[in-house]
């Protein structure tokens, strides 16, 4: 691995943790006492990011939900269902799919795909 102005994405927070380990590592093995962090970033983080930046240069003006938001906004969708007056436990089948609809969006899958 280099610390040039590369972006390495992972698709978690382990990994990204698990290669900086081993960066540094490497770099302290070559006898260096100081050295650049190089930019490992999980996929997640790296979308974040990307954003932020948009916002910050006026692309955009739409705020993204922070994760609490975001997971009592599922909460209502999964309560207001027609299924959910019957759900035993409405928050999990809601953090369920959250998590769904992430990984559909980050696969970029399309709805016919899943039906």
């Amino acid at each position: 691995m280099s610390s040039d102005a590369t972006t390495i994405l992972t698709v978690n927070n382990r990994l990204a943790q698990e290669l900086h380990r081993r960066y540094d590592q490497q770099q302290a093995a070559q006898g260096k006492r100081v050295w650049s962090t190089p930019d490992i970033t999980p996929w997640s983080a790296w979308l974040r990011r990307s954003y932020e930046q948009l916002i910050d240069s006026g692309f955009t003006t739409r705020v993204l939900l922070n994760p609490h938001q975001e997971r009592l906004l599922w909460e209502r969708v999964v309560r207001n269902s027609r299924e959910g007056s019957d759900l035993l436990r409405p928050a999990a089948a809601a953090r369920t799919a959250q998590q769904a609809w992430q990984l559909v969006n980050d696969w970029q899958l399309e709805r016919e795909q899943l039906l």
